[in-house]
C-alpha cells in the first residue's frame, strides 16, 4: 500500500566511518583511530595530534609514519645511554623524552617510562 501524501519518511542512518586502514590489514578491531596489537598499538593522528605527542613535530607529507613510542623500565638510565652516544634527547613530560627524526631513521622516537600513558605527556624544555 503506498504511503499517504502527508506521511514522513525516515532517513536511513548515516554509514559508520571506515576503520583505519591498518585495522583491516591487521585483522583487529579499531577503537576510534587506535588499533590494539598483541604488543602495543597503532595510533592514527592528524598533524595536530602528532604535535600533542611530540611538541613542534610536523609531518613533511601525508600519510607519514611520524613516530614510534617505546617504553623503558628505567627511563633515566635509558636517557643517559642515549645522550652518552651523542644523540639528543628532548624532554617531554616527566618520565619521557624524544629523539628527533634525523637521529631515528626519519621518524620521532619517543621513549617513556613503562606503564605511562600518552595523555600524561606535556611539553617541557630540553
Amino acid at each position: 500500500m503506498p504511503a499517504s501524501p502527508g506521511a514522513r519518511r525516515r532517513a536511513p542512518p548515516p554509514p559508520a566511518p571506515p576503520p583505519p586502514p591498518h585495522a583491516r590489514s591487521t585483522g583487529r578491531q579499531a577503537a576510534g583511530a587506535t588499533v590494539a596489537l598483541d604488543r602495543g598499538r597503532l595510533d592514527f593522528v592528524d598533524p595536530d595530534g602528532l604535535a600533542r605527542i611530540v611538541p613542534g613535530a610536523r609531518p613533511p607529507s601525508l600519510p607519514f609514519i611520524a613516530a614510534a613510542v617505546l617504553q623503558s623500565a628505567d627511563i633515566a638510565a635509558t636517557r643517559r645511554f642515549v645522550e652518552a652516544a651523542g644523540v639528543p634527547a628532548a624532554g617531554l613530560a616527566e618520565g619521557a623524552f624524544a629523539i628527533p627524526p634525523e637521529f631515528a631513521m626519519g621518524a620521532w622516537l619517543v621513549v617513556e617510562e613503562a606503564g605511562a600513558e600518552q595523555a600524561d605527556r606535556a611539553p617541557r624544555g630540553p
